[in-house]
């Protein structure tokens, strides 16, 4: 019997984005990253290396970044992405018809030099309690074992939200390291178009990119109105769809407030 993503915490959808949309989404990438560098203002938008930002000549575009954010009002991934037809497809059947894209960044994985995502629960990292939301990873690249592909534990999603650590060297918090040795992993190796969904419980990494050859993917995570009650510090959300109707770029907000 194939396995459910009851059981297993994700599953893939392979060419859910085409190869002309996945390559729209590259070029507004790179868009968006030239905007950012040229204003020296990177803010939210994680420079991967202090020498990216004291030579930026020196330092090719897509290398300079670890992770890009605040992408929701770039037409080409809110139409092919985050409110893509065949994606939210997808979403619908776990959320309903009325959808909300929490969150939205890309993550730039530059080759020889991108580092590693530490082991995480997502819904360890936020101070949001909605562990229904559902949560997407779409590749702009082939993402494989070589270059730091998604690992995930299948069936983790069953276990409990383990208190996160910050470390002295994390870029995050994380699952306490002596929590995963010897961990049954799977790798999720995707090619450009393809997607992942998880849980928001299920353990993942990636691993450091040691190959010749970078990727880029990116995140998403939708929610519905009726967890809107489980949010503590999303306060700006975007409909991607209203009672069945996909809302294309530019689309409305929703400004959660609270009494």
């Amino acid at each position: 019997m194939p396995r459910t993503f009851d059981d297993a915490g994700y599953f893939i959808c392979r060419g859910l984005v085409t190869a002309e949309q996945t390559e729209a989404i590259r070029q507004g990438l790179m868009r968006k990253a030239s905007e950012v560098a040229a204003s020296g203002d990177y803010g939210r938008d994680k420079i991967l290396e202090d020498g990216a930002k004291a030579s930026p000549d020196s330092v090719p575009l897509h290398e300079r970044f670890r992770k890009l954010n605040q992408l929701d009002l770039l037409p080409e991934l809110w139409n092919h992405w985050y409110a893509g037809a065949p994606v939210l497809e997808v979403v619908r059947h776990f959320l309903g018809d009325d959808i909300l894209r929490k969150y939205a960044s890309a993550f730039l994985k530059p080759a020889r030099i991108g580092g590693a995502t530490p082991w995480h629960q997502d819904i360890g990292l936020w101070r949001d309690r909605n562990d229904d939301a559902m949560n997407g990873w779409l590749a702009i690249d082939a993402s494989t074992q070589a270059n730091g592909c998604l690992q995930v534990v299948p069936g983790s999603h069953l276990g409990p939200i383990l208190e996160h650590v910050e470390y002295e060297d994390s870029i995050h918090a994380e699952l306490p390291r002596d929590r995963c040795n010897d961990l049954s992993v799977e790798y999720v190796e995707l090619q450009p178009g393809d997607a992942v969904f998880w849980h928001s419980r299920l353990w993942h990494y990636s691993a450091p990119n040691r190959s010749e050859t970078g990727r880029i993917g990116v995140g998403a995570v939708w929610v519905n109105p009726a967890q809107i009650s489980q949010l503590t510090t999303a306060k700006r959300l975007r409909w991607a769809m209203r009672t069945g109707r996909i809302l294309p770029h530019p689309a409305p907000e929703l400004i959660v407030t609270t009494d």
